[in-house]
């Protein structure tokens, strides 16, 4: 899914089904497309959350011309409030 929210494309659920073997380029067409319709209605910049072990996207994310920007963390409903 892709959005051109305030002039940043934003890149949610960007998935490969897993059942292909890597790297089939599946992922960089899909994001190519995506970067260019953002574009295209607007968007001047560009962001994606990925989680920290996920190498091959972060790999593919960089080859894109992303970077690092800040790290976060996700918080479950069992997690303790003071944590």
């Amino acid at each position: 899914m892709a959005v051109n929210a305030g002039g940043i494309g934003i890149y949610h659920n960007v998935v490969n089904a897993g059942r292909s073997p890597r790297p089939m380029g599946f992922g960089r067409a899909v994001m190519a497309a995506a970067l260019d319709w953002t574009q295209q209605v607007g968007a001047e910049s560009a962001a994606i959350q990925v989680v920290d072990d996920n190498a091959p996207a972060i790999s593919l994310y960089h080859s894109l011309g992303f970077s690092e920007v800040y790290r976060y963390h996700y918080r479950t409903p069992s997690e303790s409030v003071a944590d």
